[in-house]
């Protein structure tokens, strides 16, 4: 898909994600954060949480990591995202 694009073509659809993530950023009341590698790398900071992928993972993780000085003993490793709650901490998922 983004191969037979031109450089501007990405910039311009950039640009429309970006406008898109500011809406939603206004919208809910939280910082949205996003840093992508081209080694595979992708780290999207929403609030306390974080959606992550390594290099060489195949997995993508959500994770509850506070940094307003509350400590790691609330982070919380691999959520679903169904948990997320923004500004407070995750719910836990019932099983239907």
């Amino acid at each position: 898909m983004f191969e037979k694009m031109s450089d501007g073509d990405v910039a311009v659809y950039l640009r429309n994600v970006a406008l898109q993530l500011l809406r939603l950023s206004q919208e809910r009341g939280v910082d949205i954060t996003i840093d992508t590698r081209t080694r595979g790398y992708m780290n999207v900071r929403i609030d306390d949480y974080e959606i992550y992928k390594g290099s060489t993972d195949t997995k993508i993780r959500y994770q509850y990591h506070p940094l307003d000085g509350s400590g790691a003993r609330t982070w919380r490793e691999d959520i679903p995202p169904q948990s997320i709650r923004f500004d407070i901490l995750p719910q836990e998922v019932q099983n239907e």
